[in-house]
């Protein structure tokens, strides 16, 4: 699987995907609405910039081990 693929499946897994894509945009220094509209969606093909793929992934996986952590 490429990595826009990987993205792809682990951002369907992301429950609140504005906290994500705001994440995101900080972490790689862009505007939110950027990252929404050129990086996120179909329309754009997942225009991920090759520079930033493997950060977004690692932090799509944080993001999601956090969200599935079970509070006791």
């Amino acid at each position: 699987m490429d990595k826009i693929e990987n993205i792809k499946k682990l951002y369907a897994q992301i429950e609140n995907k504005g906290k994500f894509i705001k994440l995101v945009a900080s972490d790689c220094d862009r505007k939110p609405n950027t990252v929404k509209t050129h990086w996120f969606t179909e329309a754009s093909f997942w225009s991920v910039p090759d520079e930033f793929q493997d950060r977004v992934i690692v932090l799509a996986q944080n993001t999601i081990a956090n969200q599935n952590k079970v509070v006791a």
